[in-house]
């Protein structure tokens, strides 16, 4: 594709030599340079000058057609993907998307029935929604106002796939930052639902609509759970839409890791009410070991595959070489990642139970002096640990 892309600019370049003032020619040149900037971002290399020079472009045809809103619309693009690939590298986005903001609205203002400049001013605000709550902001006023501009966006498309999955996604993102201010998400996971289901019947291949209603899925029935609720049919549905979306993307690390939790969360609610939950603690362990071995640089997967198999040792019989297993896995983590406190939180817990109380106390200690607020780390597992270090023998 990178050839292609080239060559297209060189024949942009050759139209624009002979007609220097073709605003036509320039947007479809900075598209190209967009596209271009894109599948090198896709790569993992810096796309900036080429979304630069597109920005640039663009500029100039906006200069040379002021009324052409589809110009504006596309800036906004190339704006907003800088944004994404700074927010990405931890730079700041916000000048970038309120730029592209601004362009979403001047050309709502040309053409107001234009329904992917509403989109795009939905899917900006939900970024910048996304960046406020990680920064432990309150994002609330910016997600419903993301919302209310897809509505806008449905309205005038009501088939748009795309907007669909964009506004249940900002639901889905609402409904989570609702619940880490200990309000009720229900409501919004339901419509996050709702939004993805229709997206499918539209698209019934669409990865992102499957991923993300899978996890809307699954995050709702973890909050039921964790209520004493219902919590099964939740989990099975959140499964189902996972594997359909690992059909259409069988390498993804991030599917398989959201597919692993679901199951070992499914996996704890069997135990819980009596059931053998082997199955699904091994189904989840398979995917969370797969999904290392596609990504092998994410800490958190390393992590989440330690508690499986934690949980999965315990099962009757008892089998100390899986929970050895789970050190190993947790090795790993602190390798990446040395001062991520739940590492040794859990960490300490396998050693506790093989019966290493010395190794369990030194990760508990380290895990509560890198994150005090954990204290007695393990729910009083390191008091006990203490207890039988110092049992004579």
């Amino acid at each position: 594709p990178v050839e292609a892309y080239q060559a297209a600019i060189a024949d942009y370049d050759r139209a624009l030599a002979m007609r220097p003032l073709w605003a036509e020619a320039l947007e479809y040149r900075g598209m190209a340079r967009q596209n271009l900037g894109l599948w090198i971002d896709g790569r993992g290399q810096d796309p900036t000058g080429h979304y630069q020079e597109a920005i640039d472009d663009l500029t100039r045809a906006t200069t040379l057609n002021a009324l052409r809103a589809s110009v504006l619309v596309n800036r906004a693009k190339v704006r907003q993907n800088l944004g994404v690939y700074r927010d990405r590298t931890g730079r700041d986005a916000a000048p970038d998307y309120e730029a592209a903001l601004a362009d979403l609205e001047r050309a709502s203002r040309l053409h107001p029935r234009l329904a992917e400049a509403y989109l795009r001013a939905g899917l900006i605000r939900q970024n910048l929604a996304y960046a406020m709550q990680h920064r432990g902001e309150d994002a609330t006023e910016m997600y419903q106002t993301a919302i209310r501009v897809l509505h806008r966006a449905l309205e005038l498309h009501p088939e748009s796939s795309e907007a669909l999955v964009v506004r249940g996604l900002a639901r889905q993102n609402l409904a989570q930052h609702r619940a880490a201010r200990g309000e009720d998400p229900t409501t919004e996971y339901e419509k996050a639902i709702v939004d993805l289901g229709r997206a499918i019947e539209l698209d019934p291949r669409s990865l992102e609509a499957l991923k993300y209603r899978g996890l809307a899925r699954q995050n709702l029935a973890l909050w039921r759970a964790m209520r004493g609720q219902d919590a099964r049919d939740g989990y099975e549905a959140a499964i189902t839409d996972l594997t359909a979306a690992l059909q259409e993307a069988p390498d993804d690390a991030e599917l398989l890791q959201t597919r692993g939790l679901a199951r070992q969360n499914l996996a704890r609610l069997v135990g819980r009410s009596g059931g053998d939950p082997s199955d699904a603690y091994a189904a989840a362990v398979a995917d969370l070991r797969a999904a290392t071995e596609k990504d092998p640089a994410r800490c958190e997967t390393w992590i989440h595959l330690g508690i499986a198999l934690h949980n999965r040792g315990l099962q009757a019989p008892r089998d100390p070489a899986t929970l050895t297993e789970a050190l190993d896995a947790y090795g790993r983590a602190a390798k990446l990642n040395p001062r991520a406190a739940d590492i040794y939180r859990y960490r300490g817990a396998t050693h506790f139970e093989l019966g290493r109380f010395a190794e369990a106390v030194a990760d508990f200690e380290l895990a509560i002096s890198l994150n005090p607020s954990l204290d007695d780390a393990g729910g009083g597992l390191l008091r006990k640990a203490r207890e039988d270090a110092n049992r004579p023998r």
